[in-house]
């Protein structure tokens, strides 16, 4: 993953905030994570095959996902909508990479996780991690590819 891949999907998260909700995001400096994952209350991850093998992921506070559903006009809340919002977000984050990095990204269904533990990713796997700030809450994006 060079810098100018990490500024793609910087520049996909500014945008999809900014379009979807109004309000842009304020990334903070990108960061290696080895180890331990830095997981919140919702997750969505999404297996990249072809030429890059891994896994892309958003992970975000409860309070930031009902939040941006607000935004979207959404009144429900249960943990079903709440898995998937936050699995059609990493799906339209990846699908827009992918218009990027061509047809070898290809990209699977979104798997959803409730909670800090669980993750399809190996533990061991690199991540580069962005960080942001969308209003007061903090999320991630998580990028675990391996050329």
């Amino acid at each position: 993953m060079t810098e100018k891949d990490l500024k793609v999907f910087i520049d996909i998260i500014c945008h999809y905030f900014e379009k979807t909700t109004s309000h842009a995001p304020e990334l903070k400096e990108p960061v290696i994570e080895l180890n331990q994952f830095r997981l919140l209350d919702y997750t969505g991850f999404i297996k990249i095959s072809g030429n890059n093998q891994g896994w892309v992921y958003i992970s975000m506070p409860k309070g930031m996902l009902l939040d941006v559903l607000n935004c979207m006009g959404e009144s429900l809340s249960d943990r079903s909508i709440l898995l998937d919002s936050v699995g059609e977000i990493v799906s339209i984050i990846t699908s827009n990479a992918r218009e990027h990095f061509g047809a070898q990204f290809q990209i699977s269904v979104p798997v959803t996780s409730a909670g800090k533990e669980n993750t399809p990713i190996s533990h061991e796997m690199p991540r580069f991690l962005l960080p942001f700030t969308w209003r007061e809450h903090q999320a991630y994006v998580g990028i675990a590819l391996l050329a």
